[in-house]
């Protein structure tokens, strides 16, 4: 994938349009967030997975743990999906 002024581009369409970014605490990388719950990283910003197909409503927001190595999901509904060691939330 590529950055561009229309999103990102590349061999893999997007299923959904980004709704959402998040820096790591340290600002050397990102997350961007897809509705559909596709997670995109670039920098130091690690990949703990994805909630693609996970969320029963779209997603909004990604909030990264203090120390980057997990972040959430927020969904539209208020609803928290946890990746890397960002604990469970409900």
């Amino acid at each position: 994938y590529t950055i561009g002024f229309t999103g990102l581009t590349g061999p893999h369409p997007l299923a959904a349009p980004i709704v959402g970014i998040a820096p790591t605490p340290n600002g050397q990388g990102y997350w961007l967030v897809a509705q559909d719950g596709g997670v995109f990283t670039f920098g130091n910003a690690p990949f703990e997975g994805s909630g693609a197909g996970q969320e029963p409503a779209p997603v909004s927001a990604l909030v990264s743990t203090a120390d980057a190595q997990g972040y959430w999901l927020v969904d539209q509904a208020g609803s928290l999906l946890a990746f890397g060691d960002a604990p469970p939330a409900g």
